[in-house]
C-alpha cells in the first residue's frame, strides 16, 4: 500500500490543489516533500492527519513534530482558507487516496462545515469513504467496517502515524532532547500495548455496564473509582499532549531567537554603531544598482571594443578604411536623395518653358 493522492480545498494557503505521489519502486516506499519555509509543507502533513484520523489527529500532531492547537475547533478555524468565507465558501475538505495495489484503492474524503462568520462547531463534519477499482469509484459499504478498522487493516493506525508521517526538521529538534516518555509511548504503540489498554478499558466499561443493575455498595463504589480513574487517565493524556506541544513550540522559539540574533550581529548589531534596517536596505539597493551599471559597462566593452584588439593591425586599418568609404557612400546617397525633389522641380519647369526667343 502507499499514499497516492492528496487533494485540498480551502485548506490553509491552498484554495484548491491536488498532488499525485508515485508508487513504490524497488521496495522504496518513502515520500520526501521539500521546499522553502512558508511554502505549505507543514500544511500537507496536517491535512493528511486531519483527513485520516479526524479529532484524534490533534493528539498525535505534537508527536510528529508539529505545533498543534489546544483544541480541535480552533485548529480547524485557523486552517480554513482566509478568502473562503469572503468568497461565500463555507466548506473545507481534504481527500487522501491509499492504494492497495495498482487497481485497488480507498479514498477518504473528510469535509468540515463552517458558519458564515467562519466558526466551526461539533457535528459540522462528514467523512466519506470510497472504493476505487480499475479507475471506477463507488461508495464503500461501511456496514460493520469502521474507518479506524480500514486504516488498521490497510494503512497505519493513529497511534503509529507519528512514526511514518513527520516533519523531519522538527523531529530532529525533538531527537536532540531527552524524550524518554515519548519514546516509551511510541514503543508501546509498536508493541500493541495501546490496543491492549483500549481493550482493557472496554472490558472495564462492559463490566461496569453489566453491574449497573446490582444495587450493592461495593459495585457502586467500584463504578465511581473506575470513572475517576478514566477521567484521570484522560486528563493525563491531555496534559501530556499539551506538554509535548509547548516543548516543541519552545524549541522553535529558541531557534528563531538564535537566528534573529545571528542576523542582527551580521547586519552590524552588537557594536558601537548599530545600522538601522532602513539604512541596510538602502545600501543594498545602491550596491545592486552599482553592480548592474558595472555589468552593463562590461557587456559594452566585451561586445564593442574587445573584439578589435584580437584583429591584426593591417586588417584593422583596411576595415576602418572600408567603414569610412561606406559612411561616405551613405552620406552621398543621403545628399542625392535630398536633391531629388529639386531635380524634379527643375525638369518640370524646364519642360514647361518653350525654346527661348532669339532676337
Amino acid at each position: 500500500m502507499w499514499l497516492s493522492k492528496l487533494e485540498l480545498t480551502n485548506f490553509k494557503s491552498y484554495q484548491h490543489q491536488a498532488f499525485d505521489f508515485p508508487p513504490p519502486n524497488n521496495g522504496k516506499n518513502i515520500i520526501l516533500i521539500g521546499g522553502m519555509n512558508g511554502f505549505g509543507k507543514t500544511s500537507l502533513l496536517e491535512a493528511i492527519y486531519l483527513c485520516l484520523y479526524g479529532k484524534e489527529a490533534i493528539t498525535y500532531l505534537a508527536r510528529a513534530g508539529l505545533k498543534a492547537e489546544t483544541g480541535y475547533p480552533s485548529f480547524l478555524e485557523r486552517a480554513l482558507h482566509g478568502q473562503a468565507i469572503r468568497n461565500s465558501r463555507d466548506i473545507m475538505s481534504v481527500m487522501v487516496q491509499i492504494n492497495i495495489n495498482e487497481n485497488e484503492a480507498y479514498q477518504f474524503l473528510r469535509k468540515w462545515f463552517f458558519s458564515k462568520n467562519g466558526e466551526w462547531s461539533n457535528g459540522g463534519e462528514e467523512l466519506l469513504i470510497y472504493e476505487v477499482r480499475s479507475g471506477v469509484r463507488q461508495p464503500h459499504k461501511t456496514t460493520g467496517t469502521h474507518s479506524d478498522e480500514l486504516l488498521d487493516r490497510h494503512f497505519i493506525p493513529a497511534h503509529l502515524a507519528p512514526f511514518f508521517f513527520f516533519d523531519g526538521e522538527e523531529v530532529k529538534k525533538l531527537a536532540d532532547q531527552s524524550r524518554v516518555e515519548q519514546i516509551k509511548q511510541g514503543m508501546e504503540g509498536l508493541l500493541g500495548v495501546v490496543l491492549l489498554r483500549k481493550l482493557a478499558k472496554r472490558l472495564e466499561q462492559y463490566q461496569a455496564n453489566k453491574s449497573q443493575g446490582v444495587s450493592t455498595v461495593d459495585e457502586e463504589k467500584h463504578r465511581q473509582l473506575l470513572e475517576q480513574l478514566t477521567n484521570h487517565e484522560t486528563q493525563l493524556q491531555t496534559d501530556n499532549n499539551r506538554r509535548y506541544a509547548m516543548e516543541s513550540e519552545l524549541e522553535t522559539l529558541k531557534a528563531q531567537r538564535e537566528d534573529l540574533t545571528s542576523r542582527i550581529i551580521a547586519s552590524g548589531g552588537g557594536g558601537g554603531d548599530v545600522a538601522t534596517a532602513k539604512e541596510i536596505i538602502a545600501e543594498q539597493k545602491d550596491a545592486e544598482a552599482e553592480l548592474t551599471r558595472v555589468l552593463d559597462q562590461l557587456d559594452s566593452i566585451l561586445s564593442e571594443k574587445l573584439p578589435f584588439h584580437f584583429v591584426a593591425e593591417e586588417l584593422r586599418g583596411e576595415l576602418v578604411s572600408q567603414l569610412h568609404a561606406e559612411l561616405e557612400t551613405i552620406r552621398w546617397d543621403e545628399h542625392k536623395r535630398s536633391m531629388e525633389p529639386g531635380k524634379v522641380r527643375f525638369m518640370s519647369r524646364f519642360s514647361e518653358d518653350g525654346e527661348p526667343e532669339i532676337r
